[in-house]
């Protein structure tokens, strides 16, 4: 994948392990392979019991200043790594093509979900909308990725894309009660445009350009 100007420490992250491990692992190499095995092998909603994935998590983030807190648990950052790591890597399974595509939200992806599922004279297919909603309104982080586990397995059945860098960043700002809402409420405009492209290219595309790294520290 090309490298992209995010902003957010979860979107760099993200961004750097799949430009180390999407082309060798579609190309067959055995090291990428093996990687993408163990990733696929975490729980989403629990890092602290997934340990195949700290090499990546933490490596990614190594070097990278912190905005968080640190008490010794993991971290808003290090958790959404943690789940957008693993959620590609089930994701990408057994795919010949990159299923990571930059500019493509969370709630994009499930409307073009929904328009590839729906019956004629449908306007929203509600197995979508009810998978999507499970994901907006579950109460605590870790019922969110079993719920989001179970989007992106219909995503890689159905052929639909997402950027993972970007939702990286969604997930740690998903995590703050100060930024949820702002999160959801775009996930549902997505949505709810039936998969069209959005029109915002600002801060939360987390694909700017530099001349707007300052409006995206929050991000951060």
């Amino acid at each position: 994948m090309p490298e992209l100007p995010y902003t957010s420490r979860a979107s760099r992250a993200v961004a750097s392990t799949l430009r180390r491990l999407e082309a060798p692992y579609l190309a067959q190499d055995g090291f990428a392979r093996q990687a993408l095995a163990e990733l696929r092998r975490a729980s989403p909603g629990d890092i602290t019991d997934s340990p195949y994935t700290w090499p990546y998590v933490f490596q990614s983030l190594a070097g990278q200043s912190s905005g968080d807190e640190w008490d010794g648990g993991a971290t808003p950052t290090e958790k959404a790594v943690h789940a957008a790591l693993s959620l590609w890597a089930a994701h990408q399974q057994s795919g010949s093509t990159p299923v990571n595509r930059e500019g493509v939200s969370l709630g994009r992806a499930a409307g073009v979900l929904s328009g590839k599922l729906k019956r004629d004279g449908e306007a929203i297919d509600a197995g979508v909308l009810r998978r999507f909603a499970a994901v907006t309104t579950a109460t605590s982080f870790p019922a969110q990725m079993r719920a989001l586990s179970q989007l992106v397995s219909l995503f890689r059945a159905n052929g639909v894309t997402l950027d993972y860098p970007r939702l990286a960043a969604d997930l740690k700002n998903l995590q703050e009660p100060e930024r949820r809402q702002r999160v959801l409420v775009r996930w549902a405009r997505d949505f709810h445009r039936g998969g069209a492209p959005s029109n915002e290219a600002t801060a939360e595309s987390e694909t700017t350009t530099a001349t707007t790294v300052s409006s995206t520290q929050e991000q951060e």
